[in-house]
């Protein structure tokens, strides 16, 4: 995708990154384009996906010489067992000084944490299961299936028919 406004130092080499929830960290390369020293401030802003639920909180002075060329970061991204839809925070470069966000589209990142706790779907083992009116107990197995490790929970009861056979 090209940038209609980048800006002419510095900014991120990727506008927009995906993470999956579990991976526990987001690496995002910041990229220089002029050969001299640069201080510049980097943070984290939440969007839907906040502090410290979802990610921690990052913020940081930079200090890039002459010579380099790119410098990567690292921020923590939050795993839980909970489903929720993807979410997203933001990353910035600032003014060393006075925190104001550079001007340029490279200047802010957008990462949207994947969520892989699908709950997937919830159903009976068997369709009929029988029982003798004698038992106590009647045990009829529950099984999920196209989930991945998130909670999930449901309800059961029971019906009591009299003399469903007829």
């Amino acid at each position: 995708m090209k940038l209609n406004n980048p800006n002419p130092k510095i900014g991120f080499k990727y506008t927009h990154v995906s993470v999956t929830e579990s991976s526990g960290h987001v690496e995002i390369t910041i990229v220089k384009k002029v050969n001299e020293e640069m201080l510049f401030n980097v943070r984290t802003r939440n969007g839907t996906a906040e502090t410290p639920d979802d990610y921690e909180a990052f913020q940081k002075m930079i200090k890039m010489r002459a010579g380099e060329k790119e410098t990567q970061i690292q921020i923590k991204v939050i795993d839980d067992n909970i489903w929720e839809p993807d979410k997203d925070f933001y990353v910035e470069i600032c003014e060393s000084k006075a925190g104001e966000r550079l001007i340029g589209d490279d200047t802010m990142c957008t990462v949207t944490i994947l969520d892989e706790d699908q709950p997937g779907m919830i159903g009976f083992e068997s369709k009929v299961t029988q029982v003798r009116a004698k038992d106590k107990f009647a045990f009829i197995k529950v099984t999920r299936t196209d989930g991945a490790d998130g909670e999930i929970k449901c309800r059961i009861r029971t019906v009591v028919f009299n003399d469903i056979a007829r």
